[in-house]
């Protein structure tokens, strides 16, 4: 009829990478951090599809991928996405995902595309953070968000208090050459309390010499779960 038609041979699928900022800790697929109410952690997913502009809807816009947030294994329904402009064959869509008051939560992205040829999402290489699925879905690791940090209480026979730095300390001392037992109660999650990275240090009162240096997994300490 005289129409022009272009044809287009794509064998190249679309990858996906992600960005997360810098953890607290981290273990097999859970990444911590550390922050609190107000404060937001972003997380940055990038695109690779030479053929983005392609494959449009309705509208003629171009079809982005679609992003999925789970909190606490619940879709988010008011997800904060900041897309970037198609450039040099990438796209690029920027998440910001708030800390809850005294809460430590758990969150998980999700991203699904496929291409005009039919192509689904790849891992791009020397990725991390994140899997791919044999479907394609995209999975990132949970990321846990602590908004709610330990809180420690000390018991013991204690005689009198020491004014040090505004503040008044108990002096816990030994009777007789007795030891002193020291009982420490730390309230925090069971899900993500760490033993092995709590310290406990021994100063020596008069001069604030550490005398002693303990890690939470030392055999001195005795512990009790509650």
């Amino acid at each position: 009829d005289g129409t022009a038609k272009i044809m287009c041979f794509d064998r190249t699928a679309p990858t996906v990478a992600i960005k997360l900022p810098g953890e607290q800790a981290r273990e097999a697929g859970i990444r911590y951090y550390a922050g609190a109410v107000g404060e937001k952690e972003q997380v940055t997913l990038t695109f690779r599809e030479a053929q983005y502009a392609w494959q449009t809807d309705e509208q003629g816009k171009p079809v982005r991928p679609e992003i999925t947030v789970r909190k606490n294994g619940e879709s988010l329904e008011d997800v904060e996405i900041a897309w970037g402009a198609f450039q040099q064959g990438q796209l690029e869509a920027t998440l910001s995902l708030p800390y809850e008051e005294d809460q430590e939560t758990e969150y998980r992205i999700e991203a699904t595309y496929q291409d005009g040829s039919g192509h689904v999402l790849e891992a791009a290489e020397n990725g991390s953070g994140g899997h791919v699925t044999a479907e394609g879905r995209f999975v990132s690791d949970t990321l846990v968000l602590d908004a709610r940090p330990p809180r420690l209480t000390v018991e013991g026979e204690t005689d009198y208090q020491v004014e040090r730095q505004g503040e008044k300390l108990p002096v816990y001392r030994n009777r007789e050459g007795a030891d002193t037992t020291l009982i420490f109660t730390v309230e925090d999650a069971e899900k993500y309390w760490r033993r092995e990275q709590l310290v406990i240090r021994v100063l020596e009162a008069a001069t604030e010499r550490e005398v002693e240096r303990l890690q939470g997994d030392n055999p001195k300490l005795r512990w009790e779960d509650a």
